[in-house]
């Protein structure tokens, strides 16, 4: 599967597993659903071994229960974890953690562990990519990547609200990786992007961080 979002129903414990294939997966799990296992990867049996596929991303999030979620043997594979409202049993093989609390939209990051670089990209899928804001946590130096594109996947969904971006440790980055152009205006930055034959403009803002480490 290349995108799934299971939340409408709690799952049967006789299906017990879900399974990306060997390419770049999205696996979101919401809405109190409650799966034995999880794999971003092929050939995945319960407790099994999986195999191949590399940049996985499976989010936990709003009261889903979940016994074991495993990356793979791929590399970059990405657990976003809602901390306070989800239960993880066992996880094993993620190159990055994300943990997070969300409230209206409010994005709280609490801890990064593994890798202190996320993309935006990790994060849109929370709350069914409604998100007014993001505040990096307070002891990483956490380094944020950003694409046009990956803002305006969050502004259809928040009713195109401006996207806010807070720093929790002084130390904290925001990059593009994209070929966008943004153009500054105090601490809102705004750029257009062609989606769907239409061209639009977004527009983030970023609070606490330096200028120094906003390269947009």
């Amino acid at each position: 599967m290349d995108s799934a979002t299971v939340g409408t129903i709690t799952l049967p414990k006789t299906t017990y597993s879900i399974a990306g294939d060997a390419g770049k997966d999205t696996i979101v799990i919401t809405n109190e659903s409650t799966v034995q296992g999880i794999s971003g990867d092929t050939d995945y049996g319960y407790y099994g071994i999986p195999k191949g596929g590399d940049s996985d991303v499976i989010v936990i999030e709003n009261g889903s229960k979940v016994e074991l979620v495993n990356g793979g043997e791929g590399d970059n594979d990405v657990l976003v974890a809602e901390t306070n409202n989800s239960q993880i049993d066992n996880k094993m093989k993620f190159e990055t953690e994300i943990n997070f609390t969300e409230k209206d939209g409010n994005v709280n990051i609490d801890s990064i562990s593994g890798k202190d670089t996320i993309d935006l990209s990790h994060l849109k899928h929370i709350n069914n990519n409604n998100i007014k804001s993001i505040k990096l946590p307070e002891t990483d130096n956490a380094k944020l990547n950003i694409t046009a594109q990956d803002v305006l996947d969050i502004d259809k969904a928040n009713g195109s609200e401006t996207l806010t971006i807070i720093g929790g440790s002084g130390g904290d980055h925001v990059n593009k990786t994209d070929d966008s152009k943004w153009d500054p205006n105090g601490n809102q930055y705004s750029t257009s992007v062609t989606d769907e034959s239409a061209t639009k403009t977004v527009i983030i803002k970023i609070e606490d961080i330096p200028t120094d480490n906003i390269n947009l």
